[in-house]
């Protein structure tokens, strides 16, 4: 075939139908691949990513093949296992989390101030009405870890800090609390549909 030309796309169609079913033998893999292979090292130009994505679009694995997937990013199967991560990655992963890049960005509400009246003896008047128990998994606030958290977390139900309404507090463990970040319309439902006596 002269260089520059293409082959149909019934040629095509027939050197695929071809080579169906075929593997490399291990030898040719082993050929193929690391700095043996004439690629090694060179970075695809933007358009050949393009390429490949809008190529990909729709695909999806099968179950087997996901769950083979998920299997090999397991343990030692894993080529990052036991390699600590250098703290220039751990700095990036960490920028690329922040603020409106976090799939749990609400806005910034976070960074709202709290009442005056979100007071200490607030919160404590909340967790002893909840017999301070995790109103989530059950757990006692004595069986807390001394390390990590020694009181119960106080959880608005509709997530808005200024509705401090009894009826609208909670107390949960912070391991519970922090679930709370995910499906906050659930949450809100969740709670709300449990009659809490003040």
């Amino acid at each position: 075939m002269k260089k520059g030309t293409q082959h149909t796309p019934e040629t095509r169609k027939k050197m695929r139908q071809a080579l169906l079913g075929r593997h490399h033998s291990p030898k040719t893999r082993e050929k193929m691949s690391g700095e043996k292979n004439h690629n090694f090292g060179k970075p695809l130009s933007p358009e050949t990513k393009e390429k490949l994505r809008q190529a990909n679009l729709g695909k999806q694995h099968t179950s087997e093949t996901r769950k083979k997937m998920s299997q090999d990013r397991l343990g030692e199967k894993n080529s990052n296992f036991g390699k600590p991560r250098s703290p220039e990655a751990i700095e990036k992963n960490r920028q690329a989390q922040l603020g409106e890049k976090n799939h749990n960005w609400q806005g910034g509400i976070s960074f709202e101030p709290y009442p005056t009246t979100w007071t200490e003896d607030l919160r404590e008047a909340i967790r002893k009405r909840d017999n301070c128990t995790c109103q989530l998994c059950g757990k006692k606030q004595e069986e807390l870890s001394e390390k990590r958290q020694k009181k119960l977390a106080i959880h608005h139900i509709d997530y808005d800090k200024k509705n401090l309404d009894p009826k609208n507090l909670i107390s949960l463990c912070h391991s519970c609390h922090s679930k709370m970040n995910h499906n906050r319309e659930m949450w809100t439902n969740f709670f709300q549909g449990r009659k809490r006596e003040v």
